[in-house]
This record gives C-alpha cells, sequence and structure tokens, in this order.
C-alpha cells in the first residue's frame, strides 16, 4: 500500500501531463548541445530552476509550445531519499511505457548526475518488449558518453533516443 501512496502521484502527473499533445515533428538524431541561452542550473537541488531549463530545452528540441512530455528531473547523490525518488522513477517511466506511452509522445530525463540519468534510463527500459513503443521520442539530456549506455535498450523497445548534451554541472 506504501508503494502505491508513492508511486500514485508519479503516475498521475505523468499521466496529465502527456495527454492530448500533437504528434512530435519530424526528428534529427544528431547530437547536440544545449543553445547557450540554455545554461544547466548551477545547484544541481534546485528542482524548480531544473524544470524550467529542462522545458527551454523541450521548446528548442521541439518547437512547439503545445508538446505535452512525460519529464522526469533524476536526483544526485546517495542518500537514501535520493535512492528511493530514482527507483520510483523506473517504475513510474517503466509503468508510462507499459501502459501509456503512444506514438507521438516523448519521454524526457534528465539531472545533474548523467550518469545516474542513464542509469534510470536503462532499468526503466529493462524487460520492456522489442518494438513495443515505435515512434516514441526519448530525449535524453545529460552527456553523449551516457546516452551511449541507455541507446540500445531505448532504440531495441522501438523508441528513439534524441541527446542533448549537457556542460557539466557544479553543485
Amino acid at each position: 500500500m506504501k508503494i502505491l501512496s508513492v508511486l500514485g502521484p508519479w503516475v498521475l502527473a505523468a499521466l496529465l501531463m502527456g495527454c492530448s499533445h500533437p504528434a512530435d515533428p519530424a526528428v534529427d538524431a544528431t547530437p547536440r548541445a544545449a543553445p547557450n541561452d540554455l545554461v544547466p542550473p548551477s545547484r544541481s537541488d534546485d528542482l524548480p530552476a531544473w524544470r524550467a531549463f529542462t522545458g527551454k530545452v523541450i521548446l528548442a528540441e521541439t518547437h512547439d509550445p503545445d508538446t505535452h512530455p512525460y519529464t522526469f528531473i533524476v536526483p544526485v547523490g546517495d542518500a537514501a531519499a535520493a535512492v528511493e525518488e530514482r527507483r520510483n522513477m523506473v517504475s513510474a517511466i517503466h509503468s508510462l511505457l507499459d501502459q501509456t506511452a503512444v506514438p507521438g509522445n516523448m519521454v524526457v530525463v534528465t539531472g545533474a548526475d548523467p550518469e545516474r540519468t542513464a542509469e534510470v534510463l536503462v532499468a526503466a527500459f529493462d524487460n520492456v518488449p522489442p518494438r513495443s513503443i515505435p515512434q516514441l521520442a526519448v530525449l535524453y539530456i545529460g552527456s553523449a558518453a551516457s546516452a551511449e549506455k541507455a541507446k540500445p535498450v531505448v532504440h531495441v523497445a522501438g523508441a528513439e533516443l534524441r541527446l542533448r548534451v549537457l556542460a557539466p554541472v557544479k553543485g
């Protein structure tokens, strides 16, 4: 029952954020650096700043202000709360992929620690049936090296992995 109280709000938020948005425009799979005005927050724990930054990157990526992606900002650190939040994100993303994701949707994953962010993405896509989510775009905002770890599992599932390279975050 505790898992429902923890996961329930995440799943509900994910469902509400992705409802009824138009199909994504054509995609350029070339890794790109975020434009100069899209600088990641200086503090890894500043969630409002990360949300604002992620929104700007999504707009720059899609050029569509009406896009309502499923966005996950992965916490840093080894504290019990951060570990639990990452575990809940994996479950929420996996549930989203299993039950909700449809062609034209976008899942966005970012965080100050590109390695942890990629780990969440890999774990969420683990055991997703091959070619089960075609035309789903996954936007990873992080490092190119970390994105390479996620690319195989995302592609096997039939989704497209887009990459926005992020400057290292201090703090």
